[in-house]
């Protein structure tokens, strides 16, 4: 369930497509504020636009300028069109940026706030050059004013400026603005980020709860609750659920979910983060085999067209991976080893970690271990962030723990171990130490970072499909260690509620 925040790419690229997004709000989120300066009159509005529309067109931005500086003040057509006039003035932005340069931009954009048409949108705008910026407390300082000016049309800010703002500011500026996003109705737009904002709204539930702010807390609340995947989590936690009372049943809204992101990707094919979330949808409720056909669609498409067309386009070897999993999920084991063979060939380096990965854990699960570790070649280790390093070590030592291999399996174990002392109880159960295990999982459920993860750890819901009899008795030792009565006395001290679910985690 980890999800990145896309990187930006070229400003000005990225720019054309926020104005398109956001130049077009209803009028009723125009401030009336005096203008810094008094507009002057323009008898050559017409003529000014069909001169500045034309120049926009060809891409003349030098011959533009000019003429979009005329019609930044122009009182008729302020009047006649507001939102004609904030495009024109956005464009006026955009083509500063190419000729005059990023500070330029910025202080025309901050400008822009003051103009007496200015509406949400020229908010967002500013957050997004600021953000492009990197000055990222000052486009939370905007954001921020951007919801209070605009409380009623806050709702029209796009996700980019948004999740930006939020993914980047500190801990509690985070918390403040989200607090103020929700009591404004803001949502997310593009699904695929879905899980992000709604991982934050869970730490905003927690600190209204201990605030007891419970209006903020209730609107919280009702927006986990439309996320078959977060509530679970909320529901695990005692500290903000209650124990006594049962949870709603999360299928409906399971299903609702997978139907509105099929909706969106039938409308946008090309959006490949998304795709991959539908396809974690699909596979909580058992849908694999419809998640397969529409997987293969989108890779048919990707062949046809080429992958440059599509959005995000490094993430198709996990797209790949996905696949593979899904044909293990139906009982396809020799296909999914195929794929990821073929797979293996010509993904390797950079950006194909994932898949190493889950290729390794697929063959050590089917005991071929020392192909498992062979796969390592393919790993490009001066790219790897720390936790990185840690899944790998973590990979290997399992690998070695069936192997018998005690020194290797020593190393590894050290490696994987956090600098807090947390290491994936996994690893010690691929050795056969189950107390190791026990020992590992009780440290997760003490540490308050871990605690999202150790929730869905504990809660029962559907077991995983086995694929061979390694991956069964894996699965076996797991659900063992759940139920241990120090595991779960440890659980219960941690104030953490196990409940049944009918999905897969």
């Amino acid at each position: 369930m980890i999800l990145a925040l896309r990187r930006f790419g070229p400003v000005g690229l990225l720019v054309l497509g926020l104005c398109a997004a956001a130049a077009a709000p209803a009028r009723a989120d125009t401030a009336t504020i005096a203008p810094a300066t008094a507009p002057a009159a323009s008898p050559n509005t017409a003529l000014n636009i069909m001169q500045a529309t034309a120049a926009m067109q060809a891409g003349k931005c030098d011959e533009a300028l000019p003429i979009l500086e005329q019609l930044w003040n122009d009182p008729e057509l302020l009047k006649s069109d507001p939102d004609l006039a904030e495009k024109f003035r956005f464009q006026r932005i955009i083509c500063t940026i190419a000729l005059k340069g990023m500070p330029a931009a910025l202080a025309l954009s901050e400008e822009s706030l003051k103009h007496p048409g200015a509406t949400v949108a020229s908010y967002d705008l500013r957050i997004f050059l600021l953000l492009s910026s990197r000055q990222t407390d000052a486009a939370a300082t905007v954001l921020a004013e951007a919801v209070t000016r605009f409380s009623a049309t806050a709702y029209k800010l796009t996700d980019m400026t948004v999740m930006g703002t939020l993914l980047t500011v500190k801990l509690e500026r985070r918390r403040e603005l989200l607090a103020g996003l929700q009591r404004a109705g803001w949502q997310i737009r593009d699904p695929s980020g879905r899980l992000v904002i709604d991982f934050l709204r869970l730490d905003g539930l927690r600190t209204a709860v201990k605030a007891d702010d419970k209006v903020l807390a209730d609107l919280f609340r009702a927006d986990i609750a439309d996320n078959a995947l977060i509530y679970p989590i909320s529901q695990g936690d005692g500290a903000i659920s209650d124990a006594n009372v049962p949870p709603a049943y999360v299928m409906p809204v399971l299903r609702q979910q997978i139907q509105d992101v099929q909706t969106y990707i039938a409308n946008t094919p090309t959006d490949l983060p998304g795709l991959r979330y539908l396809i974690l949808l699909q596979r909580t409720a058992d849908e694999q085999q419809l998640a397969l056909v529409q997987l293969n669609g989108v890779l048919q498409l990707i062949r046809v067209n080429g992958l440059e067309k599509f959005k995000a386009p490094n993430t198709y070897p996990n797209l790949i991976r996905d696949k593979a999993l899904l044909l293990t999920e139906l009982g396809k084991t020799e296909e999914a080893l195929t794929l990821y063979k073929e797979g293996a060939k010509v993904m390797k380096g950079a950006g194909t970690f994932t898949f190493t990965m889950s290729y390794m854990d697929f063959l050590i699960g089917l005991g071929r271990d020392q192909e498992a570790l062979a796969l390592e070649s393919n790993i490009d280790f001066t790219q790897l962030d720390e936790g990185q390093k840690r899944r790998l070590a973590a990979v290997q030592g399992c690998a070695y723990g069936y192997l018998k291999d005690t020194m290797r399996y020593d190393v590894s174990l050290s490696m994987a171990t956090t600098p807090s002392g947390l290491t994936d109880p996994k690893i010690y159960l691929c050795a056969g130490d189950t107390e190791g295990a026990a020992k590992a999982l009780i440290a997760h459920i003490n540490t308050p970072s871990s605690r999202d993860e150790t929730i869905i750890t504990l809660q029962n819901g559907k077991p995983p499909i086995a694929y061979s009899e390694r991956s069964k008795a894996l699965n076996a030792a797991v659900a063992a260690l759940k139920k241990r009565p120090d595991v779960m006395a440890a659980a219960k001290a941690q104030n953490i509620i196990i409940r049944d679910w009918p999905i897969r985690f």
